[in-house]
């Protein structure tokens, strides 16, 4: 094989085709013919895969082309709503990929098992079982398993799963990795996965795809570092170029239903609901129509700046040929607009974030906990009020630089009294990389308060750290090593025994369940922290880490909504993490979990007729009430 550069997608040259099947000469002339080296390589599509008996082609797909250029960047995110055929996308990438780069390694990661199990099942068996070059691909010695598949020039595609747990992927060398459904993980997980490309000789390559959530989720947050770019639709009749995002022109470009929309016949299109935002006037009928078509689209690049580095594609339903050119379906786009929720109409439809993320919480909430009386960064103060408390502990976060670089070693001391816990002292460090200093001071730390049990993370690079802990023998505490995993059914920790008894008892914690159940133990006064130590952007102190942590349910196409809690992008929440590791070990400890009510969020009904009685009694204009519906009432986006 002719290798081209890494960072492009290689072309077999036609004697390699010539291997792959048996009527090389007219599969050669045809692609010496029609594949041009400056273009891309989705000629070849029709004449590796068949899907379901038939030919696979991008034509009712060209949207999605520029993801089959040779000049293809390093990294890649694909923003879509549902239904734009994004996985059936990612399946041919994968295969291409492996299939022309010899001894490529691929890894495909989704949050869950079934999503990944599906992928593997239906779409990559699929696609090799119905290829006319299958031969070369499942040879003597390729391995063919749901979790595994290796080709004959050596490469693997790995398929795996990690929605709050990247450990699955340990020992796995990837040369490219790719994450679908990317907005039901976290930065913290991504940032694991990325690890498992540490060792390729060519650097790092990602492709990123899911449908977005809240403005504060990964995905929304890579999108913001690509390219940005927007599919622009030129009109025939007024040339005016339609940009298919919402705050650009897509909502407009949405028109009614009409009779004369239709898909075509022989391979050309038909008339598409698709309408121009500037020149069609839809009040008059459908003699005012002026449709726009999307295949006469390309990419506008927000930031071109970023190509070559970070390609982001935004994929709204209604500029895909699926959905524009079928009346049944663009009466079921429109009818989801009428009446669909706004987070269901921007995320699923429309390909875009919605505002639907919320913080578990507040600034005030804080401050109200902050009722100790001392700064928790003085040793000697927290030291003597420790001497109240027959039980202490210390929560350990493992900083790691993150992405972002913000990512610091945290650590705080609480004692449990009386059903309050306190948090006493807290420390920041800012030499990470150094793990033995940290450990080092964070064992005198712990035997100067004279700890009972210490809770480190052991996830990702904390394992290291916790490791050196338990062979220091931590002292006279006991050692809790924790990791945050997803949902635990009927529990927040799990306790699972080494088998050979060599090294200490490991835990796993729900992450999602027990931040919520921490942060609510704040709020009604269970939880209780020293002087609140924010003094502005450059000293934010400690306690200002728990406002990085957002939270926003995601609803899943499969089984039920999960509720995701991250971290904003340029904030930390190391510290958080830290009290929230040390307090739930110390409650499961010591058998101390506090009594914590969900109902306390609601409004009371005295709060309620407060706000009544804000009105003043005043008589309300029927104009004032309409006025106030629309904020609330199920309407039209795209009126």
């Amino acid at each position: 094989m002719v290798a081209m550069s890494q960072s492009s997608l290689l072309i077999p040259d036609a004697e390699l085709l010539r291997k792959w099947s048996t009527n090389s000469r007219e599969i050669c002339q045809h692609v010496q013919n029609r594949m041009e080296l400056t273009s891309n390589v989705s000629h070849l599509l029709p004449l590796l895969f068949r899907y379901n008996g038939r030919p696979v082609t991008l034509d009712r797909h060209f949207v999605l082309e520029t993801a089959f250029y040779h000049n293809r960047p390093r990294r890649m995110i694909l923003k879509c709503a549902r239904q734009v055929g994004k996985s059936f996308q990612q399946a041919l990438l994968v295969i291409l990929r492996a299939m022309l780069i010899p001894n490529w390694n691929l890894l495909y990661i989704t949050p869950l098992f079934e999503q990944v199990r599906r992928f593997s099942t239906l779409y990559i068996r699929g696609l090799i079982d119905e290829s006319p070059v299958k031969r070369l691909l499942k040879r003597k010695g390729a391995s063919s398993q749901v979790l595994q598949r290796t080709f004959g020039n050596n490469s693997t595609l790995f398929f795996n799963y990690a929605q709050r747990d990247a450990n699955r992927t340990r020992g796995i060398n990837s040369n490219e990795n790719f994450y679908d459904e990317v907005q039901l993980m976290t930065r913290d997980v991504i940032e694991i996965l990325q690890q498992t490309m540490g060792g390729s000789l060519e650097g790092e390559y990602e492709s990123f795809a899911g449908t977005p959530l809240s403005f504060g989720n990964v995905i929304d947050e890579f999108y913001r570092d690509s390219t940005q770019s927007e599919w622009m639709v030129k009109c025939r009749s007024c040339g005016y170029e339609n940009r298919a995002g919402v705050e650009f022109d897509l909502l407009k470009m949405i028109g009614p239903v009409y009779e004369d929309i239709s898909p075509g016949e022989n391979g050309k299109f038909g008339k598409p609901g698709l309408v121009c935002a500037r020149c069609s006037k839809t009040d008059k009928g459908t003699r005012g129509i002026k449709p726009i078509f999307t295949e006469d689209g390309r990419w506008f690049h927000r930031v071109p700046e970023r190509r070559d580095m970070f390609l982001g594609l935004h994929i709204p339903q209604p500029i895909m040929p699926w959905h524009a050119y079928s009346r049944d379906r663009w009466t079921k786009l429109n009818n989801r607009l009428a009446h669909g929720s706004e987070g269901e109409v921007f995320n699923e439809i429309l390909g875009e974030s919605a505002d639907t993320s919320f913080k578990p919480i507040s600034i005030n909430d804080l401050k109200r906990a902050a009722v100790l009386g001392f700064s928790g960064h003085d040793v000697h103060a927290a030291k003597a009020f420790a001497r109240k408390y027959q039980r202490l502990a210390m929560g350990i976060d493992w900083g790691g630089g993150g992405t972002d670089g913000l990512s610091r070693t945290k650590a705080a001391i609480m004692g449990f009294k009386d059903g309050k816990t306190d948090v006493l002292y807290g420390i920041d460090m800012n030499f990470s990389h150094r793990a033995f200093e940290e450990v080092k001071i964070l064992l005198m730390i712990a035997s100067m308060f004279g700890v009972e049990l210490i809770a480190a993370d052991a996830g990702g690079i904390g394992a290291t750290r916790t490791d050196m802990l338990w062979q220091t023998g931590v002292l006279q505490a006991e050692l809790w090593p924790m990791t945050y995993v997803g949902a635990i059914k009927n529990a927040i920790i799990r306790r699972h025994d080494e088998s050979n008894g060599e090294n200490p008892a490991y835990y796993t914690i729900d992450k999602s369940h027990s931040i919520q159940f921490t942060c609510q133990a704040i709020k009604q006064g269970h939880l209780r922290f020293f002087d609140y130590d924010f003094h502005g952007k450059d000293n934010p102190g400690l306690m200002h880490d728990f406002l990085a942590l957002t939270s926003e349910v995601a609803h899943r196409v499969m089984g039920s909504d999960v509720l995701i809690i991250d971290r904003e992008q340029g904030k930390s929440d190391d510290f958080a993490h830290a009290v929230n590791l040390g307090c739930c070990a110390g409650w499961s400890f010591y058998d101390a979990w506090p009594q914590v009510s969900k109902w306390n969020e609601y409004a009371s009904l005295n709060e309620l007729a407060n706000m009544s009685d804000a009105i003043g009694g005043a008589e309300v204009t029927p104009a004032e009430v309409e006025a106030a519906l629309r904020l609330v009432k199920t309407q039209s986006f795209s009126k």
